[in-house]
């Protein structure tokens, strides 16, 4: 699923970006979303293959974590969500 953030034109994702601060900590969470997903249904098929019929998007929540009072980022995470 990376790999399609990856290749996507940006002007095929729609993105978000919000910024959140509290109890010591500023938290950005970046939310990536790929609506045009018919070559998740093509034809070629293979064993073990990850079937998702009838998929709509995949989304991705990526999010940063800085601590207040230390340099860089000090935690992330990330991953896709199909829906």
């Amino acid at each position: 699923m990376e790999a399609a953030f990856a290749e996507a034109p940006t002007a095929r994702l729609d993105i978000d970006v919000s910024n959140d601060k509290g109890h010591g900590r500023i938290e950005q969470r970046r939310v990536a979303v790929i609506r045009e997903v018919d070559w998740l249904s093509g034809d070629r098929r293979f064993p073990g293959e990850l079937r998702l019929p009838g998929v709509a998007c995949i989304i991705r929540v990526q999010t940063k974590v800085h601590l207040t009072g230390r340099f860089g980022c000090v935690g992330a995470s990330g991953g896709s969500l199909l829906w």
